[in-house]
């Protein structure tokens, strides 16, 4: 699990149990490679990007090639969940960004979004940096920071590493209280990276997430 290391802010994650609710679905992307990534989806406007579209790519959803415009944001269509929700989502590779308590008419919500650099520790060892924010935001636009945090994965590399992220996050609004956290394992302990309290957004019913990622659950809690 992450330790702090280096010159940022000692950060110790709080263990808390799981939960689940009444509404809860989920995605593998289990299927053949497409530049569209299904029907259960809907692609938001506000996510748009010249010649790449969220698809399938090797069992997973990752930006593919196209002509012309596509968009890497959607939220899950299928069902809809309640103000009080949850969206979860293994990591693999591309910065990855949830969101909750989405709402289709106002285009606003909650989103939690990582972004990893590394450095140098000294005398050629090297470690991996996690930038993590939370955030309220509206028509694809960030409007409102809520929390953030640096933490940083200590590693002996004799050259800087690969990117490493939460190897699944998961994103939860539960009346005015907002929180990530981190898994090892879907359905395992959570371990919480940020809070927050706020009350900006209330209605919001879809669930999904930007960019890539793999095995998406998403749900009532």
């Amino acid at each position: 699990m992450p330790v702090t290391t280096g010159p940022f802010p000692v950060f110790l994650p709080g263990v808390v149990p799981d939960g689940g609710g009444s509404v809860a679905v989920s995605d593998d992307f289990n299927r053949e490679n497409s530049t569209s990534i299904g029907s259960n989806w809907t692609y938001m406007t506000e996510y748009s990007l010249l010649n790449y579209n969220l698809g399938i790519l090797s069992s997973a959803a990752n930006w593919r090639s196209i002509t012309g415009t596509g968009y890497t944001g959607v939220y899950w269509n299928a069902d809809q969940v309640s103000a009080n929700c949850y969206s979860e989502l293994s990591a693999i590779g591309n910065i990855t960004e949830l969101f909750a308590r989405y709402d289709t008419t106002n285009k606003t919500g909650y989103n939690v979004s990582p972004s990893v650099s590394y450095f140098e520790l000294g005398e050629g060892l090297w470690a991996t940096q996690v930038d993590l924010n939370l955030h309220s935001f509206s028509n694809g636009t960030d409007s409102g920071s809520l929390a953030h945090t640096m933490y940083s994965y200590g590693e002996d590399y004799d050259s800087p590493p690969p990117p490493s992220y939460p190897p699944i996050l998961r994103l939860e609004c539960n009346g005015s209280s907002i929180k990530a956290y981190e898994l090892s394992t879907h359905g395992g302990t959570k371990i919480q990276l940020l809070s927050a309290t706020n009350s900006t957004y209330t209605t919001g019913n879809r669930v999904g997430f930007v960019n890539s990622g793999d095995n998406w659950y998403g749900g009532d809690l």
